[in-house]
C-alpha cells in the first residue's frame, strides 16, 4: 500500500487467544490508512512436516509468533527428543522450504499443506477452543472499501 501497488488490504488486528497484532496498530497508528471493514474468522492451526516424519523425528517447530501464541500448550509441552521452537518471521522463506531443510514442522493450515507437499501430523493444535482472529480491512483513503461503502462487514 504504500508503494500505491494496492489501495486495500486485510489485515490481523486480534485473536481471541493471543491478544493484539501489535504490527496492525503500529500501520495505523500514524493516520494515514483507515480501517473500512472487518471480520472474525475461526482458526484451526496444523502441525505439519515432511511426507513420512513422524512426531517423534521433529527437531523443529517453526511458525508466526502469533500462530505459536496461540498454541501455546503445544509450545509448553515437552520436546521430543530435543527439540526445538522458534518463530519464523516474514521474509523467511515457504514453510515447506524450511521444512525440507531440517526435519521441523510448522503449524499451517491445511492449504499450506497441500500447496507445500507437506504431510498433517495433528489438526486443532491451538491452544483454546473457539480461536479467532478479527481481520481489518485498510485502504488508503476514508469510506473506500472493498464495496465502497464504509464501516462494513468485509465478508
Amino acid at each position: 500500500m504504500a508503494s500505491g501497488a494496492a489501495d486495500l488490504a486485510l489485515l490481523p488486528i486480534e485473536n481471541t487467544t493471543a491478544g493484539s497484532i501489535n504490527e496492525t496498530y503500529d500501520l495505523l497508528a500514524p493516520g494515514a490508512l483507515h480501517i473500512t471493514g472487518e471480520v472474525v474468522s475461526a482458526i484451526e492451526h496444523c502441525l505439519l512436516a515432511l511426507p513420512g516424519v513422524t512426531l517423534d523425528e521433529l527437531r523443529t517447530v517453526i511458525s508466526h509468533p502469533q500462530a505459536l501464541a496461540q498454541c501455546h500448550d503445544l509450545v509448553r509441552a515437552p520436546c521430543p527428543a530435543g527439540a526445538a521452537r522458534r518463530p519464523r518471521h516474514r521474509g523467511r522463506g515457504a514453510p515447506g522450504r524450511r521444512v525440507q531443510r531440517s526435519h521441523a514442522g510448522g503449524d499451517r493450515e491445511r492449504r499450506a499443506a497441500r500447496r507445500y507437499g507437506l504431510a498433517v501430523l495433528e489438526r486443532g493444535i491451538q491452544s483454546a477452543a473457539g480461536n479467532a482472529t478479527r481481520f481489518v480491512e485498510i485502504a488508503t483513503a476514508a469510506g473506500a472499501g472493498a464495496r465502497g461503502r464504509p464501516d462494513q462487514d468485509v465478508r
